[in-house]
């Protein structure tokens, strides 16, 4: 019986009320409005049966206590706000896994993660962005980084990222070893790749601070340091500090220097005044070579060294070798596989005992090969008194010999000039003895002086340009 509490038939009849008894069958749709409790979470209703159901209007609100998961063709992502995450950290793509977020310390909070792998052992650590498939992945505790690119910042399990490091890495690895690193900054792919310590340093371009010398070493420590351009690499493995080298392929000279370009350039051009600090100076490169690097950034040094003493010093009354001048000014320090011009007077005031006088170079036990030197020398009994016609001799060794002949005259005239090539690094002091003691009181006065300076390289056969 169908019962019709206002209504009419009709090829779509409305009803207000129907009641029935027993079955029921509709050619055509019911259409009315749906019953609250129809749906329950995804699962329908146990009362509502054979729905086409796919979609349910807008949805304005949603409460979850676990991750979010969608089901993609090609595999499964989580956008995460659950399972150790809080409303502070988001995650996409299997990241931010082991994370722990503790609101009443800050801990493991504000952290963004994109990317397979992408801030993956992350667990106290705060304040990170991470985006790229495992960048920043072995970081556990470190904070407040930024790691844009497929394993930048990617860490190593063995000695992960700690503490807060205001680090930021942009490419694919790029800072992939760091450790402990603070405020160091790598732009471009496989920037700073190996370096694992050091800070406040900054490296831009493909593989800029990568390498150290060559690309056989890998840069792992510099601090305070800026390598700019492709392949700029450090002086040395470890220990640089304060070192710039800017250019492709630039390579850098060592702690506290700056390199501009590479090797093939020829000529530099700045705008503008050159302002120099008190004290500094421009270096001529067709005398001053910067050759020999090695290592340690170490080549040619560009400083001249000279011993001009302001007072008398007081030799020994002697035979057994001893200084020109007193110390510490005494000591000249040399390069390795350098050539060096040498010049000097030594105006000696001795006693009357009948005694020649020899010339040598003491110093540190290393090969000195190729000890060229001539001398020239006066014997006078008073001022501008000659009582021995000149001596001259050559020398071919460092041990030097005799310049004089044997005299009583109190006050002997030394000139000398020579050229010193080196294999190893090391010192000289400028020395001489006598033959016999000299007796009385004996000196080295002022006047005399001691200049040493480099030319280039040991194999050096000319220095400077022609003027033309």
């Amino acid at each position: 019986m169908i019962k019709n509490n206002g209504g009419i038939f009709g090829r779509n009849p409305k009803f207000n009320n129907v009641e029935v008894e027993g079955d029921l069958t509709v050619d055509g749709a019911i259409i009315g409005a749906a019953a609250a409790g129809t749906l329950t979470g995804t699962t329908l209703a146990a009362n509502v049966v054979n729905s086409s159901l796919t979609s349910v209007g807008t949805l304005t609100s949603l409460t979850t206590s676990s991750n979010i998961t969608f089901t993609e063709p090609n595999g499964t992502s989580a956008f995460g706000l659950g399972n150790g995450f809080d409303s502070t950290n988001v995650a996409l793509g299997n990241a931010l896994q082991n994370c722990t977020p503790d609101a009443s310390t800050g801990d493991g909070q504000y952290n963004l993660g994109i990317g397979s792998g992408s801030l993956f052992s992350i667990t106290t650590g705060s304040s990170n962005t991470a985006v790229g498939s495992n960048s920043l992945n072995y970081g556990a505790t470190c904070s407040e980084n930024i790691a844009v690119g497929s394993l930048a910042m990617g860490g190593n399990p063995s000695t992960p990222q700690t503490g807060t490091g205001y680090n930021i890495a942009i490419g694919n690895s790029s800072c992939n070893a760091l450790t402990t690193n603070t405020n160091v900054i790598g732009i471009g792919k496989n920037s700073f790749l190996y370096l694992a310590t050091g800070n406040n340093s900054v490296a831009l371009g493909q593989l800029a601070g990568a390498y150290a010398i060559n690309t056989s070493n890998f840069l792992a420590n510099t601090t305070n340091s800026i390598y700019i351009g492709g392949s700029a690499k450090a002086s040395a493995v470890t220990g640089n500090t304060n070192e710039i080298a800017i250019g492709f392929n630039a390579l850098g000279l060592g702690s506290n220097t700056a390199v501009l370009g590479n090797t093939s350039i020829t000529n530099t051009y700045l705008r503008g005044d050159i302002n120099l600090a008190a004290g500094k100076k421009i270096i001529d490169s067709t005398v001053q070579s910067l050759t020999s690097q090695n290592a340690s950034g170490t080549g040619l040094s560009p400083t001249i060294q000279i011993i001009c003493p302001s007072a008398a010093f007081t030799l020994l009354d002697q035979t057994a070798s001893q200084p020109v001048f007193g110390t510490p000014q005494d000591v000249i320090s040399y390069q390795a596989s350098t050539t060096y011009f040498f010049e000097g007077q030594y105006l000696l005031q001795t006693g009357t005992v009948s005694h020649t006088t020899s010339m040598l170079f003491n110093g540190s036990s290393v090969t000195r090969p190729d000890f060229e030197f001539a001398t020239v020398s006066w014997s006078q009994s008073g001022a501008n008194v000659a009582t021995r016609v000149q001596d001259t001799n050559f020398f071919i060794t460092i041990a030097g010999g005799a310049v004089n002949g044997a005299s009583t005259a109190t006050n002997l005239i030394i000139t000398f000039k020579g050229i010193f090539r080196t294999y190893d690094a090391g010192t000289i002091i400028p020395s001489i003895s006598f033959s016999t003691a000299p007796g009385s009181t004996n000196y080295c006065l002022r006047g005399s002086y001691f200049s040493f300076y480099p030319l280039g390289s040991s194999t050096i056969d000319k220095v400077g340009t022609a003027i033309s």
